[in-house]
């Protein structure tokens, strides 16, 4: 039988704070957007400040997938926790909104590769129901780490437009520790001998697109939810930030669940649960005209998000092995990001008339899918027996 094993702490307390950064590359320095367009004058290039990681991570995650097959994981790891400081803390000495852009662009790549090689890590150093519980902690530790540092980059906003760009800087903190913590297992492997087979792509495809679609519709929230509340509950900035955190704190708390709930349930049934609360907190949103509602709606929201990215990780780990299971992570990862980075033009063409209108068709196929999804036949798989 195959042990639960996990990794030494320092490990994990690495693995997780990598992923943590991860998750607020592109929304910290959202609170000094509009201070950044007072310095530039560019509300267009300046909007394209918070897109342009998301559209990074998209078009290069694939590569990473493939390097961590030439260059041992640890030391991918470091190069990436560095170039992830200097390109995020770019906005503390450049005075060129293009150079600003260029270093977002270098922050996406960083991305890509931290969590791709993060998240093979965490499969490859630990095993059975140690990988169950290390997939949920990484998922709570990226949703409270976007609501502590987005919350800090907030108040730095308010000192100077460049303060916030220094929390990128944490990442030389755990370059630092990677470097003493971080396993070398020294297994690369030469790109041209890895290989998937048709059946595995088969099986890893759909989980692909429910990922995309599972991060589309979580993204509507940051998109569109500030305009909503602003317009229906005349909410101050204030109370669109608390609310906001309280739905990551929801996401988070779900995810540090799913641990016990990949035991009892599979993998299909508990994304349907995850569609199903999209569906059910996006019709609340719609249909909100006071703060109960439209608080539940969000928190729905953001458990759907807190059940179904652990679960899509899990089952594309526990399909995969050491030699291609950074190939197979890159794809979800880029797909993950491709959400994110369409659901703010899409929500454009889905709306009707009013902004909640685009919630009614989100909420609507989010059901469908849930539906569809429920009825997909598959064992639960055991977590004693995922592949090392």
């Amino acid at each position: 039988m195959t042990s639960n094993k996990l990794p030494k702490f320092t490990t994990i307390f690495v693995l997780l704070s990598s992923s943590a950064l991860t998750i607020m590359a592109g929304a910290l320095i959202g609170p000094s957007l509009s201070l950044i367009n007072q310095q530039f004058h560019n509300s267009e290039l300046v909007a394209m400040l918070l897109t342009m990681p998301s559209l990074a991570v998209v078009v290069t995650a694939p590569l990473a997938g493939k390097l961590m097959n030439s260059i041992a994981k640890k030391w991918l790891l470091v190069i990436a926790l560095a170039l992830y400081g200097a390109a995020g803390s770019t906005g503390l000495w450049m005075d060129s909104l293009q150079l600003l852009l260029l270093g977002r662009f270098i922050l996406g790549v960083s991305v890509s590769l931290i969590m791709t090689v993060s998240s093979t890590l965490i499969s490859d150093l630990s095993s059975g129901y140690g990988t169950s519980k290390l997939l949920s902690y990484q998922a709570t530790a990226m949703n409270l780490g976007g609501v502590i540092f987005v919350g800090i980059g907030g108040y730095l906003a308010q000192l100077n437009w460049r303060m916030p760009f220094s929390i990128y800087l944490l990442a030389i903190v755990v370059l630092i520790l990677a470097i003493f913590f971080i396993p070398d297992t020294n297994k690369t492997v030469e790109s041209h001998k890895v290989s998937v087979d048709s059946d595995t792509w088969k099986s890893i495809i759909p989980f692909y697109l429910l990922g995309f679609i599972s991060m589309f519709l979580f993204y509507q929230i940051p998109v569109m939810y500030s305009f909503i509340v602003t317009n229906v509950l005349n909410a101050s900035p204030t109370q669109t930030g608390v609310t906001l955190a309280l739905f990551s704190i929801a996401s988070a708390i779900a995810s540090m669940q799913m641990a016990k709930l990949f035991r009892r349930y599979t993998e299909y049934q508990l994304i349907a649960l995850a569609f199903i609360n999209y569906s059910l907190g996006h019709l609340f949103i719609a249909i909100a005209s006071n703060w109960p509602v439209m608080i539940t709606g969000g928190v729905l929201t953001g458990v759907g998000l807190g059940i179904a990215f652990p679960t899509i990780n899990k089952a594309i780990s526990s399909r995969s092995d050491l030699n291609n299971r950074g190939i197979l992570m890159s794809g979800f990862v880029s797909c993950y990001f491709l959400g994110q980075f369409v659901s703010p033009i899409a929500v454009q063409l889905m709306r009707i008339d009013t902004l909640q209108s685009t919630f009614y068709i989100s909420s609507a196929g989010a059901f469908v899918l849930g539906i569809l999804t429920i009825n997909f036949k598959q064992e639960i798989v055991n977590t004693q027996s995922q592949l090392g």
